[in-house]
This record gives structure tokens, sequence and C-alpha cells, in this order.
């Protein structure tokens, strides 16, 4: 399983994101959590924004497709996108995974 990792400036935008990945099968769950703050400098000024986490569950065949359809619709003009690999997971949660997915 691979767990994407990304955030969006408001919520309607991550729901959005969520529907498109979970509709077009790239993503077996998607969950949203919002209220996050996040500090950090852009373009040379700091900056302390509110925003809403986006964690989509996905398998590795369908990783690079599911972070392009993200990156192609983010509103943000250099999005923080990217995956982390569980080393562990429930057999039955991976079937699921996998059922969902399309991926036996």
């Amino acid at each position: 399983m691979e767990l994407i990792y990304t955030v969006y400036p408001e919520k309607s935008e991550a729901i959005e994101a969520g529907r498109k990945l979970v509709a077009s099968k790239l993503a077996a769950c998607v969950n949203l959590v919002d209220g996050m703050i996040s500090i950090y400098e852009w373009k040379g000024k700091l900056n302390e924004d509110q925003e809403v986490i986006l964690l989509a569950k996905t398998n590795a065949k369908l990783l690079d497709k599911a972070m392009d359809l993200i990156r192609s619709n983010h509103s943000y003009e250099c999005p923080a996108i990217f995956s982390f690999s569980a080393s562990k997971i429930d057999s039955n949660y991976q079937n699921w995974l996998d059922d969902t997915l399309g991926i036996r």
C-alpha cells in the first residue's frame, strides 16, 4: 500500500480532489484532515496558513497516475505531493484495497 500526502488551501478543493481519485479508481480511500496550520517560507516571505491534509490510499502500480492527477488539478504553484510505503498492512485491508482498485 502507498499513502499519498498533499495539502490544499480549501476544504472544497481537497474534497473535489479526493472524489476524483476515488471515482477514477486511483485511490481506494481518501482521508481529509481539516484545520492544519502550516508555517513556511515562500518567495522570501514567512507565511502561516490554515490548510487541509489529503491522505490517499493506493497501490504502487497506480501511484504515479494518482500523483499526476493531484498535480494537474492542484491550485498551488508548487504543491507538496509525496508518498509513503506501508511496510506492514493488515491482510484483510490489503485485500479490500486491491479489490477496490481492481488489482487482482
